[in-house]
This record gives structure tokens, sequence and C-alpha cells, in this order.
């Protein structure tokens, strides 16, 4: 970061090339959390895997919805845990957890009854604004259909936590 705030300042490259040192450089990846619990989604989804006992070996599945073609139960067991580091309970890994943006990942849901606008992040809103933007489609699509229709609109929240809706045209 120095090496960077010094470049922009027009300072001599050469001699900062010099000075920079390999823990100068590094990915940023930014975290989400939640405002209120200060814990991003994969904490909070594993405190939910700890109330309700769900394993590792349970998370830890053959087929998922974006596996590898080269994942096996053996390869997966041997991943460390990603959100629990420190209390030898952790059971989130990066093979068993899934990606930031994939909401309306319906897996094997009948595709007749599939949201057709996709959902979450993969369309392009803001990041937080799932809720609203879920629910205002789905009101734009029961006005498009014969009264009596019903949606359910389900949207999750910081991991294991969520609410869902059954909304009627």
């Amino acid at each position: 970061m120095r090496f960077l705030w010094a470049a922009g300042r027009g300072t001599n490259e050469v001699r900062l090339l010099t000075e920079l040192r390999i823990a100068d450089i590094r990915l940023y990846v930014p975290e989400i959390r939640n405002p209120v619990t200060g814990k991003s989604m994969g904490e909070h989804t594993e405190e939910m895997a700890k109330d309700w006992n769900v394993g590792r070996r349970e998370q830890d599945v053959a087929r998922d919805g974006m596996p590898r073609r080269d994942t096996s139960l053996e390869k997966l067991a041997r991943l460390a845990p990603v959100f629990d580091r420190t209390s030898g309970t952790g059971t989130f890994t990066t093979g068993n957890s899934s990606l930031l943006t994939d909401g309306a990942a319906f897996g094997r849901f009948p595709r007749e009854r599939m949201n057709p606008n996709g959902g979450s992040v993969a369309i392009g809103h803001p990041f937080g604004a799932t809720g609203a933007r879920i629910l205002s489609q789905a009101v734009k699509e029961l006005a498009a259909l014969p009264p009596g229709t019903r949606a359910v609109v389900g949207i999750c929240a910081d991991g294991g936590q969520g609410t869902v809706a059954l909304l009627e045209g």
C-alpha cells in the first residue's frame, strides 16, 4: 500500500521498487459483514450448521450445484475450514461453501416452476437489495398472470437466515 501511495504522488518508481517488500503485495478480498452482528455470511452459516448438527460429512457431497470435475470425498475431507479456524469444530471449506453470487440457484427444481428472471446479484442489482428486487419482480409477474395465481418468494440473509412470503395476484 505504501508503494502505491508513493507512486501516486510521483515519487521515483525505481527507488520505490527497491523498497518493495513481499508483504506489500497481497490480494485484496473484500469482506461483506452483517452491520448488526459484524459476522459474514459464512460465519452465520457455520453457527447455523452447529445449531442444527449438520456435520462436515453431510456438507462434503459428491454432487453439488457447481462441482469441480476432479472433486472427490477424499479431496474435500482434506480441506481446512474457512470461517471457523480456531475452535476446531469448523465445517465450511472452500469445497463445500457456495459462491457469493449463487442467488436463485434452485438445483433440481422443475424448470417450469423456476424464476425466469434470476435473483440476487446474478442480474446486477446492488448487493443487499435482494429482497426489494425479488419482491417487486414477483408482484410485476403476478400482475401479468390470471387472478388467483400465487408466487412464493424466498430471500436469504447472511446464510442460515431468511424470509419467505406467499403472494397472490
